[in-house]
């Protein structure tokens, strides 16, 4: 009787540590098999640094949607194929998963991730309208996953599935000190600065890199606490006004014009900052933001999270749209600019994103009949672009 109510102990246990532990152990798994960004290490640039080498064992690159844009799935995963990259696949829904375990897993590492709450039934497998409430779910649950894998000490390249991802946009994300760079919805400014506190647009979650540090994990918690309180909003709004809240002090945005390494002390902060009595209101939203000056001691400067804008030509966002790419052409050519490496179709609604991605030569996933097929076309690159 003795050793029956043991076994039966062991049991109760076991299957707690599965329940507890189940998921953490099965993203640990994944994130190991999915670190270093490139399936083959034969494809890694024979000319990059230990540094970046470093760098690229901790990192991982990370997608994830539901079944209802299964084609956007293959559609991305034919860029991954032409950079051979892998990517760690967060899957709102059961469907899905199988599919891409099944289908794609030569390319994606596919994670059932239920939310923090564990609730399955919360995602539905069609496509979602922007604000809809299935929309806010599942863009707050890609940032639930972001946040389990930081905590887990890996940095993550975020890329949503409507992007097309061109060149590889390594190149352009690891800056000494910088913890979150971030692409924005300034369709291809002249200037390839931006600034963090007064540019009517926000940043663009779709698109972007953040280290595992306390910091960004305070702000990726500071936002997700936020969003049951905005229904009515999207991700990304709630997660700026985050970012650009004064009442945001722990940690402390310390907002670069343009990406570039950064002294938390020293000549190469102080020579480009703005004034110290540099101050801006933002209409548009209901607060009021300060450049933060240098940091008066140790404490102080543990606080400091420095983000950076990619250049909105490089990266670039809502140009699909109406007269849009025709901005991003002509600023480019003003530029003298013929690198490109993402190009997302946000801002536009269900068949619309492929329509516009397929229209400019971006949609490389083929069917079989009606199925999705696993090849792809070809790419042609369209820069730099030709005079008309």
């Amino acid at each position: 009787m003795a050793f029956s109510c043991q076994l039966l102990l062991v049991l109760v246990l076991l299957l707690y540590s599965v329940l507890v532990y189940g998921e953490d152990a099965s993203l640990k798994a994944i994130l190991a098999s999915a670190a270093g960004v490139y399936r083959n290490a034969s494809s890694i640039p024979a000319d990059i640094s230990n540094d970046m080498k470093t760098q690229l064992a901790r990192t991982v690159l990370v997608t994830g949607s539901n079944f209802g844009y299964i084609n956007h799935v293959h559609n991305f995963k034919c860029f991954l194929d032409r950079l051979d990259f892998k990517a760690v696949f967060i899957a709102m829904d059961k469907h899905v998963h199988d599919y891409v375990t099944t289908r794609l897993s030569d390319v994606y590492h596919s994670h059932l991730w239920l939310g923090t709450a564990g609730a399955s039934s919360d995602v539905h497998e069609g496509a979602t309208e922007f604000r809809s409430a299935q929309f806010h779910v599942i863009t707050t649950r890609k940032k639930e996953a972001v946040l389990s894998i930081m905590e887990l000490g890996y940095d993550v390249i975020f890329v949503d599935t409507d992007i097309a991802m061109i060149k590889s946009p390594l190149p352009y994300l690891f800056w000494k000190n910088v913890e979150y760079v971030h692409s924005h919805n300034k369709i291809c400014p002249q200037s390839d600065e931006w600034n963090f506190y007064y540019s009517e647009e926000e940043g663009n979650t779709g698109f972007y890199f953040v280290r595992s540090s306390p910091r960004t994990i305070k702000l990726f918690q500071a936002a997700i606490a936020d969003a049951p309180k905005h229904p009515g909003l999207d991700d990304q709004t709630i997660f700026w006004d985050v970012m650009r809240s004064k009442a945001l002090t722990d940690p402390k945005i310390v907002a670069l014009p343009k990406c570039r390494h950064f002294e938390h002390n020293g000549p190469v902060r102080t020579s480009q900052e703005p004034p110290a009595n540099y101050l801006s209101k933002r209409k548009k939203n209901d607060y009021t933001i300060e450049y933060p000056g240098a940091p008066s001691d140790e404490k102080e400067k543990e606080k400091e999270l420095v983000v950076c804008p990619l250049d909105g030509c490089v990266f670039s966002a809502g140009a699909l749209r109406g007269v849009a790419y025709a901005w991003l052409e002509d600023n480019l050519k003003n530029r003298k600019n013929d690198t490109v490496c993402t190009v997302h179709a946000n801002y536009l609604k269900g068949h619309l994103k492929a329509a516009a991605l397929e229209q400019h030569g971006y949609w490389l996933a083929m069917k079989e009949g009606h199925d999705h097929s696993n090849n792809c076309k070809p790419y042609t690159n369209r820069y730099p672009f030709k005079d008309k």
